[in-house]
């Protein structure tokens, strides 16, 4: 089993894996529902940038989708007003979904002051994008496997250099990690996919224009499927291909 005790805090990526049995008997759960790939990353405080998200979401997906005060802000909270001396422990697989919302969770725990233990669990072997495919054992014997996290404060530089757009700056910075931080390497060599050039779309656009070209099924779905199956690195939901998708297919 994994320590339920007070003095342990396991930070997990979405609900998804909280529901799962080997967190349910847990009290000390903090769920990150955030969705950092997308929508303003900086402003001049917390409560700003949160109520920024909150606007860029319901501009985006409407108000049905994602409560973003009520389940997301929520949930940062608790590191705010955490105690000292607490053993964190992110559960995030290696996407750039994930490790987005990673970095974020490592800069509040940086700026919150608090002496903290934190330490990393991935997915192990080859499904490195998916817990999901682990069974509660096998995620038990990943959590005896954790990384040890001693850049902290690193961490929390790249995500200033991520959330302020200094992309060649935060490449550098991730570059210099250690190499047992490859997998963030990795995943941050995704994220200038996602932004557009001034005459041209942005690499993701392209790729989920070309799935949409060769899908030989019609309609959303098998798009999604097969962009899962040949982009498992981005980590996205169907929330976020499908706006790209509708982008494409309104097209005249």
């Amino acid at each position: 089993m994994i320590p339920a005790g007070s003095n342990f805090v396991h930070i997990l990526n979405g609900d998804a894996l909280a529901s799962r049995d080997l967190f349910l008997a847990l009290d000390n759960l903090i769920i990150c529902r955030d969705a950092f790939i997308e929508g303003p990353r900086t402003a001049d405080s917390l409560s700003e940038l949160y109520r920024a998200r909150d606007a860029y979401f319901r501009r985006q997906y409407g108000d049905t989708e994602i409560h973003y005060l009520e389940d997301v802000i929520t949930e940062y909270d608790k590191i705010e007003y955490a105690s000292n001396d607490l053993n964190y422990v992110m559960w995030f697989e290696e996407d750039l979904f994930c490790q987005c919302n990673m970095l974020f969770m490592a800069y509040l725990l940086s700026r919150s002051g608090h002496a903290v233990n934190l330490s990393l669990v991935l997915p192990p072997g080859n499904y490195k994008y998916a817990f999901s495919m682990y069974s509660d054992q096998e995620l038990v014997k990943a959590f005896e496997s954790k990384i040890n996290i001693d850049i902290l404060d690193a961490l929390a530089d790249i995500w200033v250099s991520v959330s302020g757009g200094h992309t060649e700056k935060f490449l550098r910075q991730a570059d210099r990690l250690p190499d047992k931080y490859l997998f963030l390497k990795n995943a941050l060599q995704l994220l200038p996919n996602l932004e557009a050039g001034n005459e041209h779309s942005s690499k993701l656009y392209d790729q989920i224009s070309s799935i949409i070209k060769s899908c030989e099924t019609p309609g959303f779905a098998a798009v999604f499927k097969t962009f899962c199956k040949q982009h498992p690195e981005y980590g996205l939901g169907d929330l976020q291909v499908k706006k790209i998708y509708d982008q494409i297919v309104q097209l005249p």
